[in-house]
């Protein structure tokens, strides 16, 4: 038992001491590099030496010189010739830090003449491409998952709620006109107006879950209705301008709606504007939406906000997330004093403007 107890303690300390000891990070390029020149360092003392004794040289220094020259060019040559040979993994290292970042759009060359080199890219690429695809289907369901919710909270908030109190309001009204104490009718009135109140929040809540417009009626309604409910038009111009929409598929009318209302309410929330232009017109061709937003509020720079997770930094990251779910294109311009002007640009599917096309075509021929 002792003899094993005192290997153990001998293996413990070594395995110690090799813990301790100090490991330089050493990159491939380097390693390579100092692997070349050590090979060179060993050929040019070694051949130096063999031919100093052959030749009887008698001046070291000169022999040594030699050497030191020697490995002094082939470090460079070798240095060079590395850096050209690694630089497509430099570039992966660029591309993968910029994903990093959170540059999706990023992918690696395939382009090296290397086949090795270009295989790790080809298979990069690939992986990358497949990761960004599970995240934008996860992403969709998750939207989806959250606009079903919300049509269910809304539904039974209209059906149960909603109801409960516009009925509390009915017979508040009743009593009050039984009331003949003068303090009890005022008591009545205000209990009244508190219960309208909370009756016209509770519907504008529901709205903002799921707006029924916008099942009902369409994009176009959704819109004018919610901007003219939310934007008070005594204190902010708001020139509004929404084409005669067909009707879209839902989760390209949901998506487009829930970026205008973000968008909108972030301007509300924080520009501190007199001047708000949303403009929504489809292309002549049918084969896309385009949405204008903009204000002369105070502005923000959209750098500083892009990685919140509260707040308008949540936000954008909402429309953002929402515009790629139908493939759209979203910029945000902003700086400080500047405003904001926010661009969608929404593909519309191929099979429903051809769909219209054909459509327009029988019309004209008939």
């Amino acid at each position: 038992m002792s003899q094993r107890s005192g290997e153990r303690m001998r293996t413990t300390r070594g395995n110690s001491k090799e813990e301790r000891l100090p490991r330089l990070p050493v990159s491939i390029f380097e390693k390579v590099l100092i692997g070349n020149v050590a090979v060179v360092l060993f050929g040019a003392v070694v051949g130096t030496l063999v031919t100093r004794e052959f030749f009887r040289i008698q001046e070291a220094a000169l022999a040594f010189g030699f050497s030191f020259g020697g490995v002094l060019l082939s470090a460079a040559v070798n240095y060079t010739l590395l850096r050209i040979a690694f630089r497509p993994l430099y570039q992966l290292r660029d591309t993968i830090s910029k994903i990093t970042q959170g540059d999706r759009q990023a992918r690696a060359i395939e382009s090296s003449d290397d086949p090795l080199i270009h295989d790790l890219s080809a298979s990069f690429n690939q992986m990358v491409d497949a990761l960004e695809t599970s995240r934008r289907e996860a992403s969709r369901m998750i939207i989806e998952t959250q606009e079903q919710e919300r049509k269910r909270v809304a539904r039974e908030l209209h059906d149960e709620t909603t109801q409960d109190l516009a009925s509390l309001a009915i017979r508040t009204e009743l009593l009050r006109s039984k009331l003949h104490d003068p303090l009890l009718v005022q008591a009545v009135a205000e209990l009244q107006e508190e219960i309208e109140r909370t009756l016209t929040e509770m519907r504008r809540i529901t709205y903002d879950l799921r707006p029924s417009m916008l099942d009902d009626l369409g994009l176009a309604a959704a819109i004018h209705w919610y901007v003219q409910h939310r934007v008070d038009s005594e204190q902010v111009q708001v020139d509004l301008q929404v084409d005669e929409l067909p009707r879209y598929d839902s989760s390209l009318e949901t998506a487009v709606f829930r970026i205008i209302q973000e968008a909108v309410s972030n301007a509300v929330k924080y520009a501190q504007m007199h001047h708000l232009e949303i403009h929504v017109h489809e292309q002549p061709s049918g084969k896309q939406l385009q949405v204008l937003i903009s204000d002369d509020g105070v502005g923000f720079d959209p750098s500083s906000v892009r990685t919140e997770a509260s707040g308008r930094g949540l936000g954008l990251y909402g429309m953002r997330e929402r515009a790629e779910t139908i493939g759209a294109h979203l910029e945000i311009q902003s700086s400080p004093g500047n405003g904001t002007k926010i661009l969608l640009v929404v593909p519309i599917p191929q099979e429903q403007w051809e769909e219209r096309s054909d459509a327009d075509a029988r019309l004209v021929s008939g």
